[in-house]
């Protein structure tokens, strides 16, 4: 099975997305959406991409990469970090770009996985944390992330889905 991992527009989501009415609860049952980015893949035709898949396209597959780019230590024309706020996703293609051109998989928002936050069995191969939990995981750092390793493919944080803030965005997986 082929996965593709891309973003998509929310503002394009929110102006579609029913006003009222059903909406995600009704749309796809309250049990099965939890969050709003989960409702947001949902209705993008995706899900949240698990740990272990945001880990892989992060990492260039086998080639274990520290940053998605490679292994060169970031500045800021490949990532967004330590500033005032978020850019332009794509603001630093293709130098930040991972190995199949995916932008800002480092730095600009942390990113929604569908794992919740805890330890993995070992040995761990392709595992997911999907069955309960309260925090979810977030991969790649943001734009507030003060140090360049805080941006690096391996450092997970476990966040609560209630708490929003500017730092967090999504990144939608589907069978390609």
């Amino acid at each position: 099975m082929k996965l593709g991992i891309a973003g998509a527009s929310l503002a394009g989501w929110r102006s579609r997305w029913p006003r009222s009415g059903r909406g995600a609860a009704g749309r796809f049952g309250t049990s099965s959406i939890a969050t709003a980015p989960e409702a947001f893949c949902a209705w993008d035709g995706g899900r949240l991409p698990t740990e272990a898949e945001w880990n892989y396209a992060s990492a260039g597959g086998g080639e274990q990469r520290t940053y998605p780019w490679g292994n060169g230590f970031p500045n800021p024309t490949y990532a967004v970090f330590d500033t005032t706020g978020s850019a332009v996703v794509g603001s630093k293609s293709p130098k930040g770009d991972g190995r199949w051109g995916q932008a800002d998989l480092a730095g600009n928002l942390g990113e929604w996985t569908l794992d919740f936050d805890g330890a993995y069995p070992e040995p761990c191969h392709d595992c997911a944390n999907v069955e309960s939990g309260s925090a979810r995981v977030i991969r790649g750092g943001s734009w507030w992330q003060p140090e360049a390793e805080d941006i690096s493919t391996p450092p997970r944080t476990g966040w609560d889905p209630e708490d929003v803030t500017d730092a967090l965005g999504m990144r939608c997986a589907r069978q390609l």
